[in-house]
């Protein structure tokens, strides 16, 4: 029995390619830390089995269950083991795409150790493929590139994230156009959902190699439209105005795109696929393909049948559980009988994304040909309405990888005197609240719990439960401006709170919250021109694992002739290569200091900084991930990017841990780097990390390998100041090298590291 392991089984928002492993020994200092195994909450096998796994060792009773589809929703018990684990193997779940839960002596809650899924409730999940090698697997073919971009919604003021797919060699074939495919998720997902949950990257890579579907690129959006105290029914606000009057010029304007109704194609599912047929109803003259996946309502089919609208091509599907079929092929006929060519399909399954996977696969076979189909008038007003403006807190103080834009509702299912679909939008009370400067309120779901505690700043707060229900909370005060990791216990369990943001740090998800500092803005959306965040893999020389880069590019990068410069910015410990994206909020500081002139245009890229050799060779702590910079990554970037393949061009920096890997990477290959940046790292004046003796006491031979060596510490880590504030007065007073002290007041945490990072990019490269 073999753990499946393929890249699309195991990824997720919070982490491409899980490592399973966390870190040991470091209280003792670096020379004690290495890395442990750490049981995940999932294993599947490649018999079918799963193996369910929940650390509680102070829990009576641990209990998995489905959520929806064919993961059933009755509670199953755990056995507990003298590891403090729960566990247990089950076989016969359905293969597909599986929500579960967790109940911890009867309180539902989230595993942290398990992969997650966001969207109006931060959920665990588990992937049994059909075969060995299924449709949606990451292959041996080439991979397109997932972009995150911002756009401005005129519905309602927000900046909104769209996740967009753009097919291998795109930035190759600069002189290709490509047609679109708008993708929808569900309800209660959101715009990462077709990426993480759905594959869609891995499946239209797998079926451009087979050349069974066009090359195109696929815009996956948030729903999400709503209006401030709008009392939204079913449909989230008015996102079709949304798509054609922002998503769509906004994608015209920035992608090399196919423009006409023959290259355009809207589809969705559930919700989505009721927006994408309103849209595709509304707008014949934009769209000339729709695709509706386990469509709950009618609204906009029925309209092309009333209006006799024709496309070049219909799709309709759903899980045979659904129940659907009937009705299906009735609509078939209808849209046959007014000229469409209309296809049904049945996959085996609920209203779940297993049908929702065999859905888009078949989809995108069957769009894009060469059919001549009729042209309609003009639908887009030419006076638009005006655009609202936001008046919130900034959003980004909730940015999250699980939720970009996040809204925190639920919805109450029901239908309306005709039986269509009338679900209405509730607000819920979200784990933690910002009650306003220095005041923050904690609050979680837990029942007849004994003990429900948080930590965070290093304490633990005690949270009570309130006399009027299962809630249980607490409020403090004196919470200084900054980004705080937050760890939710109930009765000494550690669990993740699914109403709140949600992130990846201490080797496992955890919760998190900002609170605002008037006096540091720069890690705020602001209204300045806006780079974006690729999303790419490579395959390690080390380890042999599919990596991520998420790579920074600034505005007018892809029309621009210029080549540009490169950081590599690595994480700290327990933290991954999402860490700069969403806690460091690097989108948002690039953006704002390249604006203000303070930076200059550069490229950004974040790795994963955990590379250990299969023979166990590597240094127990830093890892080999220095000889993957130098033998895998910096040679990637080099030929996929417009980057200045030259040492004077190139940075590294990283903090904490990542602020050793970039000391050894810099001071060991001068000839790569002449830059580097290290926050609240160790900076050894002895070759114990790197061979720099006769660099550092050797004035001239400093300056003419380096431009800028950058040395960052917060005045209360306790940890490391005195050690490095002593090498600094060594090296700056007695040895005379030119480099750059930066300290202030500030602590071992993203607060000191955000400002840091400001410090380094206003003299990189400069």
């Amino acid at each position: 029995m073999k753990r499946l392991t393929n890249t699309a089984l195991l990824s997720h928002p919070l982490a491409y390619s899980p490592i399973a492993k966390q870190a040991a020994g470091g209280e003792k200092g670096i020379d004690f830390l290495h890395y442990i195994d750490r049981i995940q909450a999932v294993n599947v096998f490649d018999n079918g089995d799963v193996e369910f796994n929940f650390y509680a060792p102070s829990a009576e009773c641990v209990e998995v269950a489905g959520v929806t589809g064919s993961f059933k929703s009755d509670k199953i018990p755990l056995f507990k083991k003298e590891n403090g684990y729960f566990t247990r193997i089950l076989s016969g779940i359905p293969a597909g795409f599986h929500y579960c839960d967790w109940f911890v002596d009867g309180v539902r809650v989230s595993n942290p150790d398990g992969r997650f899924y966001g969207g109006f409730r931060m959920m665990n999940f588990f992937d049994i493929p059909e075969t060995q090698d299924d449709f949606y697997f990451r292959r041996e073919v080439p991979h397109g590139t997932v972009r995150i971009e911002l756009y401005h919604s005129s519905v309602n003021g927000r900046t909104k994230y769209a996740y967009i797919y753009t097919p291998p060699l795109y930035e190759e074939n600069v002189d290709k156009l490509y047609p679109v495919l708008y993708l929808q998720h569900g309800v209660c997902e959101d715009e990462t959902s077709w990426l993480w949950s759905g594959k869609a990257n891995y499946i239209l890579d797998n079926l451009i190699a087979e050349k069974k579907c066009q090359e195109m690129i696929i815009v996956m959006n948030s729903g999400y439209s709503f209006k401030e105290g709008e009392k939204a029914i079913f449909y989230p606000g008015d996102f079709d105005s949304e798509l054609v009057y922002d998503c769509i010029p906004y994608i015209e304007s920035n992608f090399r795109v196919k423009k006409g109704r023959s290259f355009r194609a809207v589809a969705g599912l559930s919700l989505g696929s009721a927006q994408a047929s309103l849209s595709a109803a509304n707008h014949p003259d934009l769209f000339g393909y729709l695709g509706v996946f386990s469509g709950p309502s009618s609204e906009g089919i029925e309209k092309i049948i009333k209006e006799k609208l024709s496309f070049g091509g219909i799709f309709l599907s759903a899980g045979i559980y659904e129940n659907a079929l009937n009705k299906l092929n009735a609509f078939k006929k209808e849209l046959d009988d007014i000229g469409n060519q209309t296809i049904v399909r049945s996959y085996d399954g609920y209203h779940e994304w297993s049908p929702w996977r065999h859905s888009l696969f078949d989809f995108v076979q069957s769009i894009f040909g060469d059919i001549t189909m009729p042209e309609y008038p003009a639908t887009l007003l030419n006076e638009r309405i005006v655009c609202r403006e936001y008046h919130g807190p900034n959003q980004a103080l909730f940015m999250n990888p699980l939720f970009n834009d996040p809204f925190y509702k639920d919805v109450v299912f029901h239908v309306d005197a005709k039986g269509r679909p009338a679900g209405s939008y509730v607000d819920i009370r979200t784990g933690i609240t910002v009650l306003g400067p220095g005041r923050v309120e904690f609050s979680i779901e837990a029942g007849d719990a004994v003990k429900v505690m948080v930590r965070f700043r290093g304490e633990e707060v005690n949270l009570q439960r309130e006399p009027d229900g299962n809630m249980w909370s607490a409020v403090c005060e004196n919470v200084e401006p900054g980004f705080y990791y937050v760890y939710f216990y109930i009765d000494d369990v550690h669990v993740v709170h699914p109403f709140t943001q949600c992130c990846y740090g201490g080797f496992c998800a955890a919760n998190y919250f900002e609170m605002e500092d008037p006096e540091f803005q720069d890690y705020l959306l602001k209204d300045v021109p806006h780079g974006s965040i690729r999303l790419m893999s490579y395959r390690s020389s080390i380890d042999g694992r599919d990596k991520p880069l998420y790579i920074y590019t600034p505005s007018g990068y892809d029309t621009s002739a210029d080549k540009y410069p490169v950081l590599y910015l690595q994480h700290g410990g327990g933290e991954n290569e999402t860490a700069w994206v969403w806690h460091g909020k690097i989108q948002n500081m690039m953006d704002n200091l390249i604006a203000e002139k303070k930076c200059r245009k550069m490229l950004v890229v974040m790795a994963e900084g955990y590379s250990f050799k299969p023979d166990g060779s590597s240094n127990p702590s830093l890892g080999s991930f220095d000889e993957e910079m130098i033998s895998d990554i910096v040679p990637f970037i080099d030929k996929n990017f417009k980057s200045v393949p030259d040492k004077k061009a190139r940075a590294m920096a990283g903090l904490s841990m990542g602020a050793m890997q970039s000391y050894k990477i810099v001071f060991n290959h001068p000839e790569v780097f002449a830059n580097g940046g290290f926050f609240s790292g160790i900076f050894y004046t002895r070759d114990e990390v790197a061979n720099n003796n006769s660099v550092l006491f050797n004035r001239q031979k400093f300056k003419d390998l380096y431009q800028l060596i950058f040395v960052g510490c917060g005045e209360q880590d306790e940890r490391l100041y005195s050690g490095n504030a002593e090498a600094m007065k060594l090296l700056k007073e007695e040895y005379e090298l030119p480099i750059t002290f930066f300290h202030i007041p500030g602590e071992h945490n993203w607060t000191f590291w955000r400002k840091a990072l400001r410090a380094f990019l206003n003299l990189v490269f400069k």
